[in-house]
């Protein structure tokens, strides 16, 4: 009901049934070497968050393989406990996974125990 007035929805039959996507395989080349220079964080990688019940996870991804060959070897559980120190008494949990890009997310998760 909208607005008071009732209607009915027609039922819409799924269509066939679609292969999933193959996966593809990213060479991940070495971590960049040289002088580092800063820029803003969101041209080469992206982030995500969220929480539930007593666990909150932050997702961080390159934008390219080199940015997640950077990430993988820079962003540790323990780095993260250093920029975040109201986290550091938390057990975290670190975890990579291959999206079908050259993007990858590195979850970590502080579950409530101190």
């Amino acid at each position: 009901m909208i607005e008071g007035e009732e209607f009915s929805v027609n039922f819409v039959p799924s269509v066939a049934s679609v292969p999933p996507p193959k996966v593809q395989k990213v060479p991940i080349p070495p971590v960049p070497a040289g002088k580092m220079v800063r820029i803003p964080f969101g041209r080469i990688f992206a982030t995500r968050s969220g929480d539930k019940g007593g666990n909150a996870n932050l997702g961080v991804w390159g934008k390219s393989p080199e940015a997640y060959a950077f990430l993988k070897e820079f962003l540790t559980t323990k780095k993260l406990k250093e920029l975040l120190k109201d986290m550091s008494g938390y057990e975290s949990s670190a975890t990579s996974s291959p999206i079908c890009s050259p993007s990858i997310s590195i979850s970590r998760e502080f579950s409530a125990k101190a």
